[in-house]
């Protein structure tokens, strides 16, 4: 690249510069982050707010315009099994027709929450198979509710969803107040969720981010349709590249602003905000070191050009810089350079398996994180540990499954789900041939 190009790419920026900062902005300041507090103990799920107290609160507020006129104070919390969610809904008038698990449960008064544990591929508008809805109203009717793969939304038919998606989590609900009797007036109903983080697939880490929309329906007996407020600010919930972030927390101290504050008011979102003054530094700085660096590097990048073996990439860019050495390297010294970088690789491999054991991935997949071609790494994995992908892959979760029988009480069916099986028979089977008991003979015996 030319001089003149780099400084013309430098000026464009530069000239843009404030407008794209100010639309960045604009949709920061639409929503906001929540900072889930981590929790040693478990979360007692009872409809009292006694554990909560501590924590700061999402508000939602609702006003004449929006016709609900509810105040909703939402809170997080995370441990290793569980994701906890605690509402107070302050309302007036307590109604709702559904008494079971089934039926319109969103047209009572309710609470919704909305998650998306993959928000990197978060859709537009649609749920996907990482997106998971849960819907409690005030009676303690429960739906759980699960995105479909690749199935757009059709209107409002909700074609998308699985509706007879059943999974583990813990509800319970409290009142001050009388359900359907409107000639009195209500105080508030508390709303607390336990979801098994197992039943979404997930393996929680201090610094993950999760996408959310949390949703209170306000049922009035006025009202045939229930108005509702959302966080996201949304008018159709099923967009949840729209959802707001929740930032899971590890053994740090608690003083994030995590919610009633604007976004712009925050130390993180200053620095965003400044975010084209520090790229235009930095492209400043990469110009100096580009033009420093191009005669230097121009030979290594035409070698490398030239070489399209894959397998002769890392001695060819090591044999480039020792092109000026009298001591060329040797063939044994690239048999030995070739062997570390494929152990390096192979162990690059095993970590990124053992971080995502819970999720559907595959060879490819690590093959482009890895920046290598899919038949290479199979190739070097045969000639490094004489083993498949696959099979890598389910001893690493085998071995995570012996852990959990052996230091939770979790179900064995949700112990699966923990590694990233889906069928528990077919959990079943591979832990028996692994280690030639069944998970519950294992746990028994040990």
């Amino acid at each position: 690249m030319r001089l003149s190009t780099l400084f013309f790419v430098y000026f464009l920026i530069l000239l843009s510069a404030p407008c794209l900062s100010q639309q960045k902005n604009e949709k920061e300041n639409a929503g906001t982050i929540y900072y889930v507090k981590h929790t040693k103990e478990p979360v007692s799920v009872n409809g009292i707010l006694s554990e909560w107290d501590s924590l700061k609160f999402i508000s939602l507020k609702g006003n004449f315009y929006k016709g609900i006129s509810n105040h909703v104070e939402i809170k997080v919390l995370w441990d290793s099994l569980k994701l906890y969610v605690a509402f107070k809904v302050y309302d007036k008038q307590l109604n709702a027709l559904q008494i079971e698990n089934k039926g319109n449960i969103w047209d009572d008064d309710c609470i919704e929450v909305y998650l998306s544990t993959n928000p990197k591929y978060a859709p537009v508008d649609f749920l996907s198979k990482n997106e998971f809805q849960y819907v409690v109203n005030v009676n303690g009717s429960f739906a759980t509710i699960r995105g479909k793969k690749n199935i757009d939304t059709i209107s409002n038919n909700y074609e998308n969803r699985d509706f007879e998606w059943k999974t583990e989590a813990l509800t319970a609900v409290s009142k001050e107040g009388t359900i359907n009797n409107n000639k009195d007036t209500d105080n508030f109903y508390i709303v607390e969720i336990g979801i098994y983080w197992s039943s979404l697939q997930y393996t929680p880490h201090p610094g993950d981010t999760l996408l959310a929309d949390f949703c209170n329906h306000d049922k009035d007996s006025n009202t045939l349709i229930s108005p509702y407020l959302d966080w996201a600010l949304l008018s159709i919930f099923a967009q949840p590249n729209k959802w707001n972030k929740i930032i899971l927390t590890g053994n740090i101290p608690f003083d994030k602003n995590l919610a009633e504050e604007s976004p712009k008011t925050t130390s993180s979102n200053l620095l965003h905000n400044y975010w084209w003054l520090i790229t235009l530094l930095l492209i400043g700085a990469s110009s100096v070191f580009y033009l420093k660096s191009k005669s230097a590097n121009k030979k290594i990048v035409d070698e490398v050009s030239e070489k399209q073996n894959e397998e002769e990439l890392p001695i060819t860019v090591i044999e480039t810089y020792n092109a000026d050495n009298p001591k060329a390297i040797n063939n044994r010294d690239k048999k030995s350079i070739r062997t570390t970088y494929s152990s390096k690789l192979v162990e690059q491999m095993l970590q990124i398996l053992k971080e995502d054991f819970h999720k559907e991935i595959s060879i490819e997949e690590v093959a482009q994180r890895l920046f290598i071609s899919e038949r290479q790494l199979q190739r070097i994995i045969k000639q490094e540990k004489t083993k498949t992908f696959t099979d890598l892959k389910n001893e690493i979760r085998m071995e995570k499954a012996k852990e959990l029988l052996l230091k939770t009480d979790l179900p064995i069916s949700s112990i699966g789900l923990e590694v990233g099986i889906q069928s528990f028979d077919h959990f079943r089977k591979l832990f028996k041939a692994y280690t030639g008991l069944t998970p519950s003979e294992y746990r028994k015996k040990t």
